[in-house]
């Protein structure tokens, strides 16, 4: 069969735990720069103030755009976790069922 996915029972969960610490991470970096950042706008003036002004919108579109791929990476761990748990469950199930009825039980 082609294309088939395992990983070890946890590794996604862990996978997305470790995901969403540097998420929390980055957040916290990036709120202490936006706040150093925001410091040094008022010394800017005319088009240099605009200029601060752009970089600084095409800076927090940018952070933005990192910690919602860092928060649908996360989630999407944890959705494929919960379809590959439930679908291993649901195998196990099926082969408990089977052996059942050939067991007689």
């Amino acid at each position: 069969m082609a294309d088939q996915f395992s990983a070890e029972e946890g590794a996604l969960r862990t996978g997305a735990g470790h995901v969403s610490d540097a998420r929390t991470t980055l957040n916290t970096q990036i709120a202490d720069l936006r706040t150093k950042l925001t410091s040094l706008e008022g010394q800017w003036r005319g088009t240099g103030q605009l200029a601060f002004s752009n970089v600084m919108t095409n800076w927090e579109r940018d952070a933005s755009r990192l910690t919602t791929a860092l928060e649908t990476f996360e989630a999407n761990l944890t959705g494929t976790d919960t379809a590959y748990t439930e679908t291993d469950d649901s195998a196990q199930q099926a082969m408990n069922a089977f052996n059942a009825s050939l067991s007689g039980n």
